[in-house]
């Protein structure tokens, strides 16, 4: 139970150090380099956060039920009276809110990373959350009657050894999310999971990465970022990973998870200066030791850096 609550604490210290800070934009008809406009700010939690996939909303009849189909292919299917408050079940209309978390952009911008509760990296297939409320009360789903999920592979090429982990988010802040595995048996159709789903929140297809792995990590900042407009996230090259990191009262940066060895893993680092968007991109091989430095970052701008997110 410690072992647990320190967990959760450790996530809300990362996702704080990650989007900490309130952020003021303020545009100007002048053009940089990138062709955007100049924008001031002081973190970098509005600009990460504007780009998150989007909140989809979808109205359902509790009675009878009915399909929801998110843009990015995911499907969820609520039977006759399955949606209950209280343990009972409701009539009349019931909006349904999907967020489908399909690439690393999507993961870097909503702070949902590939962490499992007990430390562990794990490989995603695919994400999602899923929430039911009426007159703004959350509701239940009625274990007997689940969800039906049918949710495309990444790559379109579902895989078998992939399990279902449930996200256990903090119950402040949504985006504190570590992930345990559920027991629920998930199928394959042709380019699809198929399975039921029992839970409203965070839903995610993965695997455990590689067992084989190091949690010594620290990165070194360059002496004239300030660590706490700074954001450092590792993202894993050869498979649908990544994980986040946290501030040492040093001002260096740590992870919680254990990093899997002898990985081609890339650093990136997005720190405010001088109310101006900087970032850096620097390729490292996972160790048992991993003592990293930062290198000096570019001004850069909201389209270019968005840009290099797309390209993960």
């Amino acid at each position: 139970m410690k072992k647990t609550s320190f967990k959760i604490s450790m996530m809300a210290i990362i996702i704080a150090t990650l989007f900490s800070t309130s952020c003021k934009k303020e545009k100007t008809n002048e053009i940089d380099g990138n062709n955007d406009p100049k924008t001031t700010y002081s973190s970098v939690y509005e600009f990460i956060k504007s780009l998150a996939p989007e909140m989809q909303k979808f109205t359902i009849n509790a009675t009878t039920g009915g399909t929801i189909k998110g843009t990015a292919g995911t499907n969820i299917n609520f039977t006759a009276g399955s949606l209950m408050k209280s343990g009972v079940p409701v009539t009349g209309n019931v909006e349904i809110t999907l967020q489908e978390i399909r690439t690393k952009r999507d993961m870097m911008s909503t702070g949902v990373f590939t962490g499992s509760f007990d430390g562990q990296i794990l490989e995603s297939d695919g994400m999602f959350f899923i929430d039911a409320r009426q007159d703004g009360v959350q509701l239940e789903i009625d274990p007997n009657n689940p969800m039906e999920v049918e949710m495309p592979a990444v790559d379109n090429l579902p895989d078998s050894t992939m399990i279902l982990f449930i996200g256990v988010a903090d119950s402040i802040n949504r985006d504190n999310v570590a992930w345990k595995p559920n027991k629920v048996p998930v199928g394959n159709s042709q380019n699809a999971y198929v399975f039921k789903w029992y839970n409203f929140g965070f839903c995610n297809i993965d695997r455990y990465y590689d067992p084989n792995c190091s949690g010594d990590l620290e990165i070194t900042i360059p002496s004239n970022y300030d660590p706490n407009k700074t954001s450092i996230m590792i993202i894993f090259e050869d498979v649908h990973a990544e994980a986040a990191t946290y501030k040492l009262s040093s001002g260096k940066f740590a992870t919680l998870y254990c990093l899997p060895l002898n990985r081609k893993i890339k650093l990136l680092c997005v720190s405010i200066i001088d109310e101006k968007l900087y970032f850096s991109l620097t390729d490292e091989t996972t160790e048992a030791t991993m003592r990293y430095t930062i290198p000096e970052g570019k001004l850069t701008s909201e389209v270019a850096l968005d840009a290099i997110l797309k390209s993960f």
